[in-house]
C-alpha cells in the first residue's frame, strides 16, 4: 500500500498547494473498443491534495454521450468527492510528440457537483481521430491530458475523507463500512462465472488486513445466473475471522436487501464468504424497486474483525508475492522523488530498492476476448524511493504478433524511468 503522501503515477503536481494538477489518462486499443452511444469508459480515480482533498475521473464516450454527437468523443471531468466544487481546466490529446492538440479550455471556474461534472460532448470528431495522418492514436492509444486548477472545495460532510470509500467508525480499525459503486450496470458485459473485482481497501495499523468485494453481475455459476452474486474477499493476511452483512444503498441512502451474517465466519487468503443469491437480476433492474440510481449499484459492506493470523511473522506479504528469481534493476533518473510504496512490490530491505517480486492474476484468462496483437496490461507498479521507476506488464493472451500467434507473449514495460 502507498504511503500517506504518496503521489498517483498518473497525477503530476506542479506546486505545493495541491490545487493544480495534471493528469494524464491513456486508453489502450481505442479502435476497437466495443462501446455503443451512450456508453462510457471510466478512468481510474485520481486523488488530489492533502488537507483539501479531491477525488476525480474522466468519463469518455468513443462514439458519444448521445444521439447528437454519435460521430464524436464525448469527455468529461467528474468530481467524485466533496460535494461541489469550482473549477477551471482544460482538456487535450497528446499526439505522437506528446504535444497538446485539440486543446478545449476552461477560462472560467464552472461549478461542479458530486458524481457530475464538465466537458464538450463533441470534443473531438471520430474520423478526425480515426485518421492515422492526424497522428492523434499513437500504435491505437488515445492519451487525454486534464490540467485542471481548483478553486474552491466544499463538502457537506467535514470529517477527513479516506480512500477507497472505507469509512472507519472507531479508532481500533476493527470495523468499518465499505461502500463500493459499479456504474452502467445495466450494461455489464459479465457472463455466468465472471466477476467484477472492487478496488482494494486497507483496514487497521499494526494488524493490517486488505479486502475487496467480488461482484459476478450474472451470477458465479449456473444455479444462481438468475440472480447477482456478491462476495466478500480477504486478501492479506492468510487467516481472519469476521462478522459482516452486505446491502443495497436505495435512491434515498437506505440500506436495502440486508444479508447478515451473525456469527463470526472464517476467511482464508484469496477465499470469503458471501451470497451466491444475494438480489434477484430481474428484481434488481426494476426501476420501482429504487436500487439502481442513474444506472449505479452501491453495494454497503459492514464488517467486524475479530482475529487475523499470519503464517509469515516478520512482515505480511502482500497476496500478490511470489518467490521466482528477483530482477535487477539498472540505475535510474526521475524528476520525482516522493516516496510511494504499492501494495503489490516487496522490498527485499530498507537499503535496497533495486530488487522487487510481483505476481499479477488475471481472471477467467480462458474467456479473454483479445485477438493476436491485443494486450492486457497489469496495473502499474512503483519502484524505489529517490531513483523512483513505475513499470507494468503486458500480456497478449493470443500472441504479440503471427509469428507467436499460438503462444502467450509477455513482457516487462518502463511505464516512467
Amino acid at each position: 500500500m502507498a504511503l500517506a503522501n504518496s503521489i498517483p503515477f498518473n497525477v503530476l503536481y506542479t506546486n505545493k498547494t495541491d490545487n493544480y494538477f495534471k493528469y494524464k489518462y491513456t486508453i489502450e486499443n481505442f479502435s476497437l473498443r466495443p462501446e455503443k452511444t451512450g456508453e462510457k469508459i471510466i478512468s481510474p480515480t485520481f486523488v488530489v491534495g492533502s488537507k483539501e482533498r479531491s477525488e476525480w475521473c474522466l468519463w469518455v464516450y468513443p462514439n458519444g454521450e448521445e444521439e447528437e454527437s454519435k460521430e464524436y468523443v464525448s469527455v468529461f471531468l467528474i468530481l467524485l468527492k466533496p460535494n461541489k466544487a469550482k473549477v477551471k481546466f482544460s482538456l487535450s490529446i497528446l499526439n505522437d510528440k506528446k504535444e497538446e492538440e485539440n486543446v478545449k479550455l476552461v477560462t472560467e471556474s464552472k461549478d461542479f457537483a458530486n458524481g457530475w461534472g464538465q466537458g464538450y460532448p463533441r470534443f473531438v470528431k471520430k474520423d478526425f481521430l480515426m485518421d492515422k495522418s492526424n497522428r492523434l492514436l499513437v500504435n491505437d492509444k488515445l492519451t487525454i491530458l486534464c490540467v485542471a486548477e481548483i478553486v474552491e472545495l466544499k463538502s457537506e460532510n467535514h470529517e477527513n475523507s479516506i480512500p477507497y470509500d472505507v469509512l472507519y467508525t472507531n479508532k481500533t480499525d476493527n470495523y468499518f463500512k465499505y461502500k463500493y459503486t459499479i456504474q452502467n450496470f445495466s450494461q455489464r458485459s459479465e457472463k455466468t462465472g465472471e466477476k467484477i473485482i472492487s478496488p482494494t481497501f486497507v483496514i487497521g495499523n499494526k494488524e493490517r488486513s486488505e479486502w475487496c468485494l467480488w461482484v459476478y453481475p450474472n451470477g458465479n455459476e449456473e444455479v444462481s445466473k438468475e440472480f447477482v452474486s456478491v462476495f466478500l474477499i480477504l486478501l492479506k493476511p492468510d487467516k481472519a475471522k469476521v462478522k459482516f452483512s452486505l446491502s443495497i444503498l436505495n435512491d434515498k441512502e437506505e440500506e436495502e436487501n440486508v444479508k447478515l451474517v451473525t456469527e463470526s465466519k472464517d476467511f482464508v487468503n484469496g477465499w470469503g464468504q458471501g451470497y451466491p443469491k444475494f438480489v434477484r437480476k430481474d428484481f434488481l433492474l426494476d426501476r420501482s424497486n429504487g436500487l439502481l440510481i442513474n444506472d449505479k449499484l452501491t453495494i454497503l459492506c459492514e464488517t467486524e474483525i475479530f482475529e487475523l493470523k499470519s503464517e509469515n511473522h516478520e512482515m505480511i506479504i502482500p497476496y500478490c508475492m511470489l518467490s521466482e528469481p528477483m530482477l535487477n534493476l539498472p540505475l535510474i533518473e526521475s524528476e520525482n522523488h516522493e516516496m510511494s510504496i504499492p501494495y503489490d512490490v516487496l522490498y527485499i530491505s530498507q537499503t535496497d530498492v533495486n530488487n522487487f517480486k510481483y505476481m499479477y492474476t488475471i481472471q477467467n484468462f480462458s474467456l479473454r476476448p483479445e485477438k493476436t496483437g491485443e494486450k492486457i496490461i497489469s496495473p502499474t507498479f512503483i519502484i524505489g524511493d529517490k531513483e523512483r521507476s513505475e513499470l507494468c506488464l503486458h500480456i497478449f493472451p493470443n500472441g504479440q504478433d503471427e509469428d507467436s500467434k499460438e503462444f502467450i507473449s509477455v513482457y516487462l514495460t518502463f511505464v516512467k524511468a
